[in-house]
């Protein structure tokens, strides 16, 4: 069911379309998980899978690693009565060896992270820089999330009782996705992008919530399914009251450029729409990337 969910998420595909890095943590968050929950095998544990997919993530997006590795060891912590002593002596080992290959590369971050909030300041108005970012930013990944991935109306039956039995698998994601959200608050611009690492989490929760709200009928698990891919009813349909309040008082939320460009994008996404629908076209055609538009108007070029 997750992997369905997935395998259907508009955004996912877009990013994987295009290639670009963006799309890694999508396949490397699973399995770095994967390695991870080894750690509770009473057999011996491999900490090499763990350790190389920590070093490839972190030389990919190692904002988004940082978060779901500190949602890691807050699990870690909370269940280290699982763990032999013997496995949890390796992940000391394990985290020396993943410190050695990333922890140098630290000594640029902070130069680099101070080029790309000047560039991104000097290019938008619309980036604040004050404290008030982080909030902000929070809202802004919430909205999104909610809109695309996992709808916050579901979030209350994470904690019902037939989940119960899955607590242990349900904080893991929970930690590393509240990690990750908090984390990607750093960034300049609260671009869904920068949480591709929640995609495959949150559908294996929205894949929980589903099959345990209609454990007794696959067809209604089936219906409920096709109405989270093919349109946004659930996602959007308890903010449309919203957007009627909103939409009669305009002058109260668009005091300031951010909140006036909040406003606008708040009204322009909060409508029921099938979003498999509108990108059908870009998501069923041959991707052209930059390189191959420019070729295209200048057919004379060769590469």
């Amino acid at each position: 069911m997750a992997s369905l969910l997935l395998a259907t998420s508009v955004p996912a595909l877009l990013y994987f379309r295009t290639a670009r890095y963006i799309a890694v943590p999508i396949l490397l968050t699973p399995l770095l998980l994967r390695a991870y929950i080894s750690i509770f095998d009473k057999s011996k544990w491999n900490p090499i899978p763990l350790t190389v997919l920590s070093i490839v993530y972190f030389h990919t997006m190692y904002v988004e690693l940082a978060g779901v590795i500190i949602g890691m060891l807050i699990h870690l912590y909370v269940y280290r009565s699982r763990v032999t002593g013997t496995n949890l002596t390796m992940v000391n080992g394990a985290a020396i060896i993943t410190a050695v290959f990333c922890l140098p590369w630290l000594a640029v971050l902070p130069a680099l992270m101070s080029k790309l909030s000047e560039f991104y300041t000097s290019a938008s108005p619309l980036v604040d820089t004050s404290w008030w970012r982080f909030p902000m930013h929070f809202f802004a990944f919430l909205f999104q999330i909610n809109n695309y991935i996992f709808p916050v109306t579901l979030a209350p039956f994470l904690f019902v009782s037939p989940l119960k039995n899955l607590r242990f698998q349900v904080s893991l994601l929970l930690f590393c996705s509240m990690s990750v959200f908090i984390t990607a608050t750093l960034h300049s611009i609260p671009l869904m992008q920068y949480i591709s690492a929640f995609i495959p989490m949150f559908f294996v929760l929205l894949a929980m919530v589903v099959f345990y709200l209609f454990e007794k009928s696959i067809a209604r698990q089936s219906a409920f399914l096709l109405v989270l891919i093919f349109t946004n009813l659930i996602q959007v349909g308890p903010l449309l009251p919203i957007k009627q309040i909103t939409s009669r008082y305009p002058d109260k939320f668009t005091t300031t450029d951010y909140s006036r460009n909040a406003y606008k994008t708040f009204l322009r996404e909060t409508n029921l729409k099938s979003v498999s629908y509108l990108y059908l076209q870009e998501l069923t055609h041959r991707y052209q990337g930059p390189r191959e538009q420019a070729m295209q108007h200048t057919p004379n070029v060769r590469a």
